[in-house]
């Protein structure tokens, strides 16, 4: 499936649900930081594969979820295209061979029409031929780090945005910019993992909710109590 046909169906699947209880982006964000601690108290707790894979699929879902509030105004995937073209944004080699001190990224001035028809199981190849060589010298917990970073970014920029003299649509440039990084990570740690990640958010979330059976989702609020991985064993 591809990406914006992936997202929209979140959008469609979680987006009622979403406006109701979690009406604000700083409580998007939060979520989403919930759903990164769970999985790294899980790995530690070294969780099977199947809860590895429930364990990433979850940030992924959030990951949309915190683009839906941004809704059309947010062209996330075109964001995802530019930064991560051809080559690293930052080194610009085909395989990444950026050194601690990597300058700014710089996006390519033109979308990629072919990347934007990709699939996220095509995303994950195209990050692992960019990022496999220098994301190996890495631990999973290095992986994890970096996410934690750029969600926390994401905080940070929800928390400042209020009193910023920023534009909105400079505010909103710089959440799909933290989302694509995010979102990069994530498919790090997948591929780390070996968790196929499309295969494991449309075997969850498509085509209704796992959890009411519905589309659009019937739940109530959300929970936001961490996942005890020990009672899910």
């Amino acid at each position: 499936m591809r990406l914006e046909a992936l997202k929209r169906h979140f959008y469609t699947l979680y987006g009622p649900r979403n406006r109701v209880f979690l009406d604000s982006w700083r409580k998007r964000i939060d979520f989403l930081n919930l759903s990164i601690v769970d999985l790294s108290r899980g790995l530690r707790r070294q969780i099977t594969p199947d809860q590895q894979t429930l364990g990433v699929v979850r940030i992924a879902s959030r990951v949309f979820c915190v683009a839906e509030y941004f809704d059309d105004y947010m062209q996330f995937i075109d964001v995802l295209c530019r930064k991560y073209s051809s080559v690293c944004p930052y080194c610009f080699q085909p395989q990444c061979e950026c050194g601690p001190n990597r300058p700014n990224a710089q996006l390519a001035t033109v979308t990629s029409v072919d990347q934007l028809g990709w699939s996220l199981t095509e995303w994950c190849s195209h990050f692992g031929q960019l990022y496999g060589n220098a994301n190996a010298k890495r631990s999973i917990e290095g992986l994890l780090l970096r996410l934690h970073e750029e969600a926390i970014e994401g905080s940070s920029l929800a928390m400042s945005a209020p009193s910023s003299n920023d534009s909105a649509t400079t505010i909103i440039a710089r959440v799909a910019d933290e989302l694509s990084d995010t979102l990069g990570w994530l498919i790090a740690i997948a591929n780390a993992l070996g968790v196929d990640l499309e295969s494991g958010l449309l075997e969850r979330y498509y085509p209704n909710c796992w959890k009411c059976h519905h589309h659009p989702c019937e739940c109530g609020a959300f929970n936001h109590q961490q996942i005890d991985w020990a009672r899910l064993a």
